[in-house]
């Protein structure tokens, strides 16, 4: 961390979603104060961006689509009921572990991402959440908000949303989905 501070960056983000989530909302509080106080700039990490990126929209019920085996999905699911968001669907990989294993989900192309997230149920929800920062979804948001006429939430989008926030500089960005446009 000390030689990335001698980068002299203004923001930072940290881009590994579960390693986020996996011991709960303070740990992740802690954890993006520690890379703030390490690098001496304001770091953004996913699963709170995410968190952050819900509230601004005023969500109350999400859809969430994963690429994780059931482990990752569990400890999400855990971190998400802590949050004031009611789940009405949740997928994931269900696939076998030796054969998800071989060949993870997020290893999919965008447009194999986007048939993935179209075949869920997103009944009743106000938002759809996808996390993981290595799943290709962010190249296809505004093809999945077109073709399901509800907001997409990515782990990676919610980053960028966040820092750009902070920075002022996110209409200057081009746009990526609904969070963007508001």
């Amino acid at each position: 961390m000390e030689k990335l501070a001698r980068a002299e960056v203004h923001f930072g983000a940290y881009g590994f979603t579960t390693a986020t989530f996996y011991r709960g909302r303070v740990f992740a509080e802690q954890l993006e104060q520690r890379f703030t106080e390490g690098l001496g700039v304001p770091v953004v990490v996913p699963s709170l961006a995410l968190l952050e990126a819900l509230a601004f929209l005023k969500v109350k019920k999400i859809s969430v689509v994963t690429p994780y085996p059931e482990w990752n999905n569990q400890t999400l699911k855990t971190f998400l009921n802590d949050a004031p968001y009611e789940i009405v669907a949740f997928k994931g990989d269900e696939r076998p572990k030796e054969v998800a294993q071989k060949n993870y989900l997020w290893h999919q192309s965008p447009q194999e991402a986007a048939t993935f997230i179209k075949e869920a149920s997103h009944k009743g929800a106000d938002a759809i959440v996808l996390p993981c920062t290595a799943w290709r979804t962010f190249e296809v948001i505004e093809e999945l908000e077109a073709d399901l006429n509800i907001p997409i939430v990515t782990a990676n989008q919610a980053t960028i949303w966040s820092l750009a926030r902070r920075s002022s500089i996110e209409y200057a960005l081009r746009p990526r989905g609904t969070l963007f446009a508001t």
